[in-house]
């Protein structure tokens, strides 16, 4: 078990030496990848084919938040900052800053393997080594999920216990989407991580179709068990409501 882990250590050494040089290789390439764009905009005929240049390279969601006005007087910032610009072979070159941001990237790769091989270091029994290393992991899944939903701005979280097992519980993260006005539909594709009994990841969604008063739902889950393939297994339920009146539903 030891040598196990020891190699799995040095995998993650590995792959922390390979993301890193793909980090710095990405720095350059972003900053080649300009030199294009200052190319064409200093060789332009004249100010409008300059502008004409820069507003076909930004982003047409940015462009959308402005109006003309705006847009072009962004355009013509951007052109009196590129016009003056000068094209040097440092940008090919790797800069102090890919440095840092390679050693970060290599440190992040490393690091996120220990929660995953402590316990086996700690604990002498591997079954409950494993169990705590899976509980580990599927609670830092949590956390990048929710730092992620938070950058997104999505806001769909939820707990369950009892659910897909007898003292089982299980963490989800999800997105909503809703369309129509009169005939919705709502729907959450969702990720969880599920520790207990069993212990694994799970896909999911729910997804619900109302047009006042009548309300479909139905909320399913595909288990992927981390002891034995034998274990996974798809779990659906569905149900229908009517709102004839606030405050009073049928189902």
């Amino acid at each position: 078990m030891r040598q196990l882990l020891a190699a799995a250590i040095g995998c993650n050494l590995a792959w922390g030496i390979i993301d890193a040089v793909m980090y710095m290789m990405n720095c350059i390439t972003e900053r080649s990848g300009k030199v294009p764009l200052i190319e064409a905009v200093q060789r332009a005929r004249d100010a409008r084919a300059a502008l004409d240049i820069i507003q076909n390279e930004v982003e047409s969601e940015l462009q959308s938040l402005l109006d003309p006005e705006e847009r072009e007087a962004f355009s013509r910032s951007i052109l009196n900052y590129v016009a003056k610009a000068r094209i040097t072979s440092t940008r090919t070159r790797v800069a102090k800053d890919d440095l840092y941001g390679a050693f970060a990237c290599f440190w992040l790769v490393f690091v996120s393997c220990l929660p995953a091989a402590i316990p086996f270091f700690i604990f002498s029994q591997p079954h409950f080594a494993l169990r705590v290393s899976n509980f580990l992991l599927i609670v830092l899944l949590f956390l990048v999920g929710r730092k992620w939903a938070q950058h997104a701005r999505t806001d769909h979280l939820e707990a369950r216990y009892n659910y897909e097992s007898i003292k089982t519980g299980s963490l989800w993260l999800g997105y909503n989407f809703s369309v129509g006005k009169k005939l919705v539909l709502e729907a959450t594709p969702m990720f969880g991580g599920v520790f207990g009994d069993i212990t694994g990841i799970a896909p999911g969604y729910s997804l619900s179709i109302s047009y006042e008063p009548i309300e479909f739902f139905t909320q399913g889950e595909y288990f992927f068990n981390a002891g034995t393939r034998a274990g996974n297994f798809f779990y659906s339920c569905r149900s229908s409501a009517a709102h004839p009146e606030p405050g009073f539903v049928l189902e």
